[in-house]
C-alpha cells in the first residue's frame, strides 16, 4: 500500500458532445469527440473497448 500512497494521478481533459447518442446503434455514428474519448480510454487501458453503453437500457449498447 506504500507504493500505492505515493501515486499521484493523472487527468486529460477531453472535448464533450452535444447530441443526444441514446438512441445511436453503431460506432460510426458516434460524435467524433466521443470517438476520441474511447480510442484514448483503449490506448491507457491496453484493451479494444467492446461494448458501449449509450443509456439505461439493455438495448441501448452499441457492439464494437
Amino acid at each position: 500500500m506504500k507504493e500505492l500512497a505515493e501515486c499521484e494521478p493523472v487527468y486529460e481533459e477531453f472535448d464533450s458532445w452535444d447530441i443526444d447518442i441514446s438512441n445511436i446503434k453503431k460506432f460510426d455514428e458516434l460524435p467524433e469527440n466521443a470517438k476520441l474519448y474511447l480510442k484514448r480510454v483503449e490506448e491507457v487501458v491496453g484493451v479494444k473497448v467492446r461494448l458501449i453503453g449509450v443509456g439505461k437500457d439493455r438495448e441501448q449498447t452499441i457492439e464494437v
